[in-house]
């Protein structure tokens, strides 16, 4: 899903700049398509960090875990 998110704003990013070079859109369509292309980058970025931060906590509550209930 991320590589997917990232891949959709790559292109737009991309269409975007060779789109104004052929005179297809204007500058405000242009800017908003080059916003929009990077949230998404950065939204799926934030995705990734989150899952990378979840699995961290997780397995630091699997060490706390065996570490204070071993009898």
């Amino acid at each position: 899903m991320n590589g997917l998110l990232k891949g959709i704003g790559l292109l737009m990013i991309i269409g975007t700049v060779g789109s104004v070079e052929l005179d297809r859109i204007g500058f405000a369509q242009a800017l908003f398509q080059v916003l929009s292309g990077v949230m998404a980058w950065m939204v799926s970025e934030y995705r990734i960090e989150v899952r990378r931060l979840r699995r961290k906590l997780m397995r630091s509550r699997q060490v706390q875990s065996s570490t204070y209930y071993r009898f």
